[in-house]
């Protein structure tokens, strides 16, 4: 059986993430979204939303009690709001630990890896390296389809939303739910 939060549980996250959109897409919510919650702010809580809704192969996982190593690469816009939002969450009931990283290596051991700000050559080398191994990619508004992850967050008349691309998350072994793909301004359907 496909592993999805209880019912209770994914209604909870689509509404929390439904009413973050729901606010930041408000003529009033604009204004107060961009000065109470930056950018950065909602794309680090978009990053913990997101695997509620994604199902990881088990080679995801190096060993049965490793954490859920969520990797940032490239230009950091969080500094600590993305370990603030982290702290004391857990993916597939296991710890998250946030690792930011010069380069991403195979022995990274990301889960989830955000490529924030990087150049396309950069982001290339980076979504090349984990290319098939079980890792959530998330770029930053890449515009060119080489720097572009399974998910990438796009600016929409000021609001931070996303696109997905479920041919690389199944590259990936990855699953992703019906319901978060509903959520994205646009999909990459499989093969």
């Amino acid at each position: 059986m496909f592993p999805w939060p209880s019912r209770l549980n994914l209604c909870r996250g689509v509404t929390a993430l439904l009413c973050t959109v729901a606010t930041l897409t408000s003529s009033d919510g604009i204004a107060a979204a961009v000065d109470s919650r930056p950018a950065s702010a909602i794309k680090a809580a978009y990053l913990f939303k997101f695997s509620s809704y994604v199902q990881w192969p088990e080679r995801a996982f190096p060993t049965a009690t490793s954490p859920a190593v969520l990797c940032v690469v490239g230009d950091d816009p969080f500094g600590t709001i993305l370990d603030d939002t982290m702290n004391g969450r857990q993916i597939n009931d296991r710890p998250v630990v946030v690792r930011r990283l010069k380069a991403v290596s195979e022995a990274s051991e990301c889960l989830v890896l955000y490529i924030g700000g990087a150049s396309v050559k950069q982001a290339s080398e980076a979504l090349g390296v984990v290319k098939g191994a079980g890792v959530l990619t998330v770029t930053d508004a890449a515009s060119d389809s080489n720097a572009t992850g399974i998910i990438n967050f796009v600016v929409q008349n000021d609001n931070v939303r996303f696109s997905i691309d479920e041919a690389a998350a199944a590259t990936n072994g990855l699953a992703i739910s019906s319901k978060l793909l509903s959520l994205a301004v646009s999909t990459k359907a499989r093969n």
